[in-house]
C-alpha cells in the first residue's frame, strides 16, 4: 500500500513539474541577445533578469479593483527598446530610447494568463 501511494505521489510530482516547464515560455535569455523577443507566461509575482544588454522585470498581481494585472518593464542603457504585456483582450506596448524604461501594463479577469515580452532593439 505504501509503495502504491509513493508511486502515485511521484507520478503526480512529475506531472506537475512537466506542466510547469511547459508553461515557462517559448524563449530563452540567449534568444534575446540575438535581437529576438521572449514571450513568457508570467508565473511569478515579480521577477527581474539581465537580458539583451538591459534589465527586464515582469510579473502579475491584483489591481485596486481586484482584477489580474500583468506588467513588463525593460531598461536598456543605449538601444531603442520595447516592452509588451498582454492578458485576455488587454494589450499594451511601450517603446523608449536608450536610458529610459519601457513600461507595459495590461489588466483582465483572473481566468486569463499573463504574457510578456521585451525587445532589446526596437529600431
Amino acid at each position: 500500500m505504501k509503495q502504491a501511494t509513493a508511486a502515485a505521489a511521484m507520478a503526480a510530482a512529475l506531472l506537475f513539474v512537466g506542466t510547469g516547464a511547459a508553461q515557462a515560455g517559448t524563449g530563452s535569455a540567449e534568444d534575446a541577445d540575438e535581437g529576438r523577443v521572449i514571450v513568457r507566461e508570467a508565473t511569478e509575482a515579480d521577477h527581474c533578469e539581465d537580458v539583451g544588454g538591459g534589465t527586464w522585470c515582469y510579473g502579475w498581481g491584483l489591481d485596486s479593483s481586484g482584477l489580474k494585472s500583468c506588467y513588463s518593464n525593460y531598461f536598456h542603457p543605449a538601444n531603442r527598446h520595447s516592452a509588451w504585456a498582454s492578458i485576455g483582450a488587454s494589450e499594451d506596448r511601450d517603446v523608449q530610447d536608450g536610458g529610459l524604461t519601457a513600461r507595459a501594463y495590461a489588466v483582465a479577469g483572473h481566468a486569463f494568463t499573463c504574457h510578456v515580452k521585451y525587445n532589446p532593439d526596437a529600431s
